[in-house]
């Protein structure tokens, strides 16, 4: 009777356990690959040697990616500020100043926030290069330009 015989009903056994390495058959010794620094000798030639310095790569340039990145965060701020600006002029009316008044002082508080925001992205970026008097005194004179022709204007 096969029904009563378990060993008939189950499968029979896998050996395979999955993959294996192959067992260690004794040490290899590493050869110098030809042309890593030492050229390969003519028999009866003098043996030369030229050692070649190896250098780690370079990293990639990413000065363009990195400013066109902050050129992009630098818009969107912008965006965000001609809301403010907007904002601001509407703020300025509802306080009985003149439009053309509050038309200004909106423009200028545009451009004392933009320098801000630029002041503050690019030298992030490339500190080298933006982290600097000239850099950050010309956007930072321009700011304060802006800030007191704000509070003129505003008046």
């Amino acid at each position: 009777m096969p029904a009563d015989n378990p060993q008939s009903v189950m499968p029979p056994a896998n050996p395979n356990k999955g993959f294996q390495l192959p067992p260690p058959t004794g040490e290899r010794k590493q050869q110098p690959a030809v042309g890593a620094g030492e050229q390969k000798a003519i028999p009866g030639s003098p043996k030369v040697t030229t050692q070649v310095p190896v250098q780690p790569p370079k990293p990639p340039d990413t000065q363009t990616r990195d400013i066109s990145i902050g050129i992009g965060i630098l818009i969107g701020c912008m965006v965000i500020f001609l809301f403010a600006k907007k904002k601001y002029a509407n703020w300025l009316v509802q306080n009985r100043k003149s439009p053309k008044s509050a038309g200004a002082g909106g423009l200028w508080l545009f451009v004392l926030l933009t320098c801000l925001a630029a002041a503050a992205i690019f030298p992030l970026l490339r500190s080298e290069i933006f982290l600097n008097a000239i850099f950050l005194g010309a956007v930072g004179g321009v700011a304060l330009i802006a800030l007191v022709f704000m509070v003129i204007k505003s008046k």
